[in-house]
């Protein structure tokens, strides 16, 4: 499951796609008042930082 922010016109509707012969279907479900969704938390930003130190860790060990 995906939460994020969607046109308003989509809530609690059905959304129907073809790709490569498959056909996908897919119902946004909305609620309303900040953070209802509890998109606001990126459990992945947490690992960005980290992340992103050890690229530059490696980055700088090359250049030494």
């Amino acid at each position: 499951m995906k939460r994020n922010c969607v046109a308003s016109e989509k809530c609690n509707k059905n959304e129907t796609e073809n790709y490569a012969g498959i056909k996908y279907t897919t119902t946004y479900y909305c609620c309303e008042g900040d953070f209802c969704n509890s998109a606001a938390t990126l459990p992945t930003s947490h690992l960005s930082l980290p992340m992103a130190l050890a690229m530059l860790g490696v980055w700088l060990v090359r250049l030494l």
